[in-house]
């Protein structure tokens, strides 16, 4: 029997992944934690540099304040004052920088390819083939039942 997954030559749509904890999934949930953690990060760097968070940007591991010429603060600077210097944290903010995050389409999650398989039994009904040198043998027994 072969397998063909995600061959989109022979078959242009599949039902795919409803629903499942799959690249869409994992994925959303991955992009919209990192971007909570993100949020976090910047929040607890404004109060550090007194600034307003939606004053900063973040890019190559460094903090700026916009528009200003202050040196940026190290994201691995942020990292360690949010786990170890707590005295330092904005009042109501937790220490770390963890966030969880659910993901969950209303729709669901669809792939764009398929699986199919081509059964084919050799005349004498010992061996399966299949469409590809990449078939592998069945025995007598399973070809007896039309397996």
């Amino acid at each position: 029997m072969l397998n063909e997954g995600g061959d989109t030559d022979e078959s242009l749509w599949g039902f795919g992944a409803f629903s499942s904890r799959q690249a869409v999934i994992g994925g959303g949930a991955a992009r919209l934690a990192g971007e909570a953690v993100r949020d976090r990060a910047l929040r607890l760097a404004a109060g550090m540099l007194d600034a307003k968070a939606d004053e900063l940007t973040l890019s190559g591991g460094q903090i700026y304040v916009n528009g200003d010429e202050r040196p940026p603060l190290s994201l691995a600077e942020v990292g360690r004052v949010a786990y170890l210097e707590s005295n330092r944290l904005p009042a109501g903010m937790e220490p770390g920088l963890e966030e969880t995050r659910f993901y969950d389409p209303i729709r669901g999650a669809f792939t764009a390819g398929a699986s199919r398989a081509w059964p084919r039994m050799t005349a004498n009904c010992t061996r399966c083939s299949g469409r590809s040198p990449t078939a592998t043998g069945c025995s007598a027994a399973s070809a007896r039942r039309g397996s």
